[in-house]
């Protein structure tokens, strides 16, 4: 494995510990906030420390101007807007369990439009690993209840994160500025987002923010998770390509189970465990046809960026 790709998988793990993390502070800020109106502050707020860390104007063509909206549409506005929906009608399970075929979805969309060609058993790892979330997510308890409505808008918002992650990579191959690139896919999101105030409930109370439990955690979603995470996610993206940096949302739940139990003290039952181990199995033969071409590579003394692939 090279020096470069070495960053993008560190980079990504990063990203995956910090947005299975947020969980915390939205479910305090949920019960301040509905949805939409977090959302909506979220991507302000984001965007304007993004603005204030790098205030340069950025110039892009007509063109790329298409791909920044495209992104901030699928990217921001649909995916988040459409997971709320999903949940105000769905059952919470059935949304996290839909909405995490995001892998399998980017890797069937770089398939047919990137052309890009995939290890054999990708798509046999990617199900063993759903199957763990599943697992994980249901706890046992496989209370399925069917909604049409809600779990469709699920599937969208994974589309969307689909759309979005194919997207992302033919931007910062033009060598736009991380910072700036992710700042304008904001502002699209933000603005593809007020259509959606006729539909859902948007009269934000911002007096709450008098608590500092409350500022500190729209802190953390907006500064930490959106500008620092996208940034590093895009990252992640760029290097290692939208097919191998989106398995690593398999890791989500894993991380919230864990960090549930150390920071909340909620119990992590043999269930959980299980699970963990088979997402982490599944992952290993997504990769194992790649990790075998790199040691086949490695034997025959092949070099990549300086280092021994």
């Amino acid at each position: 494995m090279s020096v470069k790709k070495g960053k993008g998988h560190a980079t990504a793990l990063i990203t995956i510990l910090i947005w299975g993390s947020t969980f915390i502070a939205l479910k305090y800020l949920l019960g301040k906030f509905q949805p939409l109106e977090l959302l909506m502050t979220r991507f302000t707020v984001s965007f304007l420390l993004l603005w204030m860390l790098e205030p340069k104007r950025m110039k892009s063509t007509w063109k790329d101007e298409r791909l920044f909206f495209l992104a901030g549409l699928s990217g921001i506005a649909g995916y988040y807007t459409l997971e709320a929906l999903a949940l105000e009608i769905s059952q919470s399970s059935n949304v996290g369990v839909l909405v995490s075929i995001s892998p399998l979805m980017t890797a069937l969309l770089a398939r047919l439009i990137l052309k890009e060609r995939l290890p054999k058993g990708f798509f046999i790892g990617c199900i063993i690993s759903f199957i763990g979330l599943a697992l994980m997510t249901y706890n046992g308890k496989m209370n399925l209840k069917i909604n049409p409505k809600g779990d469709l808008l699920a599937v969208g918002a994974a589309l969307s994160w689909a759309v979005y992650s194919i997207i992302t990579p033919k931007i910062f191959s033009k060598g736009y500025s991380l910072i700036s690139a992710t700042r304008r896919i904001f502002m699209y999101g933000v603005l593809c987002m007020l259509p959606f105030i006729g539909i859902m409930k948007f009269q934000p109370d911002f007096s709450v923010l008098k608590d500092w439990r409350v500022t500190l955690c729209l802190f953390y979603l907006a500064g930490i998770s959106s500008c620092g995470g996208f940034i590093s996610w895009n990252f992640a993206v760029k290097t290692l390509g939208p097919v191998t940096t989106n398995l690593y949302i398999y890791l989500i739940p894993m991380i919230a189970v864990f960090l549930g139990a150390a920071i909340l003290r909620e119990k992590v039952t043999l269930l959980a465990i299980f699970s963990s181990l088979l997402i982490l199995f599944g992952l290993l033969i997504t990769q194992w046809g790649t990790l075998k071409n790199a040691r086949k590579r490695k034997k025959k003394g092949k070099f990549e960026d300086g280092a021994i692939l």
